[in-house]
């Protein structure tokens, strides 16, 4: 397999494989499993761009991010992804994850807030990521909105 010579923005040479991309991404998912969002948050860029699909939402920049991540772990705190399969090409990583979590917090949407039900989720999830000089740099995220509204009494 080749390994591909970027530079990144400090002008140091990055190797950047399927198999190094994937790495970062299960980094993240150690990092929110613990609650770590300033260790997530470190890897990804700047203008990391967010696209949640179900609720037809786009958020950019780390602190954009950082709020997005916060916004699940505060709304359920032992929330944790499991990693179903995981593929990789050049510098894009599909991800097909499990995630459970049980609603004690807020969860902010765009329709309004969901007050804590303790009421307990489990979400199939498919995440894109795009990397770009060792970092995710674009998400795409799928998962079934309408079960995640009726799990926490927002619609019957």
């Amino acid at each position: 397999m080749a390994t591909e010579q970027k530079t990144s923005s400090t002008g140091v040479a990055r190797s950047s494989t399927p198999e190094t991309n994937k790495e970062i991404v299960r980094q993240l998912y150690a990092a929110f499993n613990s609650g770590e969002m300033d260790r997530a948050v470190a890897l990804v860029t700047d203008d990391v761009e967010v696209t949640t699909m179900a609720f037809g939402t786009v958020d950019r920049g780390k602190n954009a991010y950082k709020a997005w991540l916060s916004n699940w772990k505060s709304a359920m705190p032992d929330c944790a992804v499991t990693l179903k399969q995981q593929c990789a090409s050049g510098d894009q990583v599909y991800n097909e994850i499990h995630a459970v979590g049980t609603h004690r917090g807020t969860l902010r949407t765009p329709n309004g807030d969901l007050k804590p039900t303790g009421n307990k989720l489990e979400l199939s999830v498919v995440e894109a990521w795009d990397v770009r000089d060792g970092k995710l740099s674009r998400l795409r995220v799928y998962f079934d909105g309408l079960k995640m509204m009726r799990t926490f009494g927002a619609i019957k």
